[in-house]
């Protein structure tokens, strides 16, 4: 199933094609009033990715009714500039003789449906095998009038050919954040789409890039600084055994990058280093008996994809496979004895789970844990080195399961209940006793906690706040907890424990433009370190300026 490296949810724009009609030139033709700009949207998403630039982190709720950057705008501007571009290339007339044409074939002419199979994809074909998104145009008018509100254009970044089907992915800018598939079959009479109603055929447009007049803003406020890169996920950051922190992301070609500090609590390496890899997940991140750092990810196959330090604070070995097809972020504990047990969901929305049969060693099997998840699976370990598996079932409840005997085996799963509306986030108190943060349905953060170590729990408290995030745990120096989310101003808000296993304080600012949810992490000295994605899709970091302190 051959892609490019294009992806709707990082390379197109977060807001719908809704723009209001506007009447374009068409050469050959005369005017034609357009059903919003999609032609500009796709030129211009392509702008951005060929000249390697993040495109704007913009979404509909950031505007007016109907959700989309209004007249006057540059970004408006720049997306109707390049619509009037999309109808001044050379393959433009195809819109109204594509219309006019018969889908079936005559005696002077292929039609549509011959037109797209034979002619048309193999040229879509040779541009994605050669690594390159390319804009086309999808048609569905059959009369002159309907050129502008039944035709369409999109950008097509993959295919694949099963049997006699093709089927062809696109950045559909109706539908934005999604994977949009048209799927033609040698004897259908139509392209069937995966989103919308089907299409009578398609044609590869002429292209040139422009380099993009509107930039967006790198996020400010506070102290952030950046690290740069062009991100496409949420960070990770594992604790090296020296206690170096190192970050981990995903990068525009979907391989794995990273960053480390040079020294403990210090500044941080020179620019990116590729670990390759093509994945399409999160990254989970563990540290083995020995101090060895891991990372795991799902790959373009479904499998879940391993890679480890060959040496305490060393080199990487290259990837490999454990196997599995998960639809889930892979969430990572480490056993009382050291081994490293990841959980992930499977397609049969089960939690299954993989372990290390030794500290440091090789691995078991899947093994289904049963249930039926609808989030990503968080795990923690309880004050007596039991593991604990936390994740939301298809009620929205909040279920787990745990070990009966450290690294042994599991008891049953169990609600802790509650309507919740995001990942969980789970925090180990001073005390030994477990705490899980989540999102409800007002987007206020709620927390439950255990009522003693390894015991029971109590029922769900109120933390307030309106957040737009999952929630992000760490523990400061002296033991408080410290939770982090975003708001819906896009900066990162923190709350704390105002005593190691007591109450909260109430919810402050760090601050900042986030286009993920954060990373943190506890340097060598003790000081909390926090990572989010700007609006750049650079990695930016704020730090403790002292043990359990304030912020940079």
């Amino acid at each position: 199933m051959p892609k490019t490296s294009f992806r709707p949810e990082t390379h197109g724009f977060h807001f719908p094609n809704a723009f209001v009609n506007k009447v374009a030139t068409l050469p050959g033709f005369g005017s034609i009033e357009t059903q919003g700009r999609c032609g500009g949207m796709a030129f211009a998403s392509l702008d951005y990715f060929f000249n390697n630039l993040p495109i704007p982190a913009d979404k509909s709720s950031d505007f007016p009714s109907p959700g989309v950057p209004p007249d006057g705008h540059p970004l408006a501007d720049y997306i109707y500039r390049r619509l009037m571009d999309s109808f001044l290339v050379s393959t433009a007339p195809n819109y109204v003789s594509w219309t006019l044409h018969a889908d079936h074939s005559t005696w002077f002419f292929k039609g549509v449906r011959r037109w797209t199979r034979e002619d048309e994809f193999p040229k879509i074909r040779q541009a994605i095998d050669a690594g390159r998104p390319v804009p086309i145009g999808l048609i569905r008018a059959r009369s002159l009038d309907q050129i502008g509100s039944n035709n369409h254009q999109a950008v097509a970044y993959g295919y694949d050919i099963e049997g006699d089907l093709i089927h062809l992915w696109v950045y559909d800018n109706n539908h934005p954040d999604q994977e949009v598939k048209l799927t033609i079959g040698p004897g259908a009479t139509e392209v069937r789409s995966s989103h919308d109603s089907a299409w009578r055929g398609y044609f590869l447009s002429a292209y040139g890039p422009v380099f993009p007049p509107y930039r967006p803003q790198q996020p400010s406020g506070g102290g952030w600084q950046s690290l740069g890169g062009s991100i496409t996920a949420p960070p990770t950051v594992g604790v090296n055994a020296d206690g170096r922190l190192e970050a981990f992301v995903r990068g525009t070609d979907s391989a794995v990058y990273q960053r480390w500090q040079t020294s403990p609590s210090g500044g941080w390496s020179d620019g990116w280093n590729s670990m390759g890899g093509a994945i399409t997940s999160d990254i989970g991140v563990g540290s083995n008996a020995d101090g060895r750092l891991e990372i795991f990810a799902r790959g373009t196959d479904g499998a879940v994809w391993h890679c480890w330090q060959t040496s305490p604070n060393g080199g990487w070995s290259e990837w490999v496979s454990m196997g599995g097809v998960v639809t889930s972020n892979i969430a990572v504990g480490r056993n009382q004895d050291g081994r490293l047990e990841i959980f992930a969901r499977g397609t049969d929305g089960a939690l299954y789970q993989c372990w290390q049969t030794a500290p440091n060693g090789g691995w078991s099997g899947w093994s289904s844990m049963g249930g039926v998840i609808t989030s990503d699976p968080s795990v923690a370990s309880n004050a007596d080195g039991r593991l604990e598996v936390f994740a939301l079932g298809t009620d929205r409840a909040v279920w787990h399961r745990w070990q009966n005997a450290p690294n042994g085996g599991w008891d049953g799963w169990a609600s802790r209940g509650g309507v919740k509306t995001s990942n969980l986030a789970v925090g180990r108190n001073q005390d030994g006793r477990l705490e899980i943060f989540a999102r409800g349905t007002d987007n206020a953060l709620y927390q439950c906690w255990q009522t003693a170590p390894n015991g029971g729990w109590s029922g769900w408290a109120w933390m307030g706040g309106v957040k737009t995030s999952d929630p992000v745990v760490a523990s400061n120096a002296d033991g408080r907890l410290e939770v982090f989310a975003l708001g819906t101003d896009r900066a990162l808000w923190q709350k704390w424990q105002t005593a190691p296993s007591n109450g909260w304080s109430g919810w402050a600012s760090l601050g900042g433009v986030c286009t993920t949810e954060a990373a943190a992490a506890r340097n060598a000295d003790g000081r909390l370190e926090v990572f989010v994605r700007g609006t750049d899709n650079a990695l930016w970091h704020r730090w403790q300026t002292a043990p359990n302190g304030g912020w940079n």
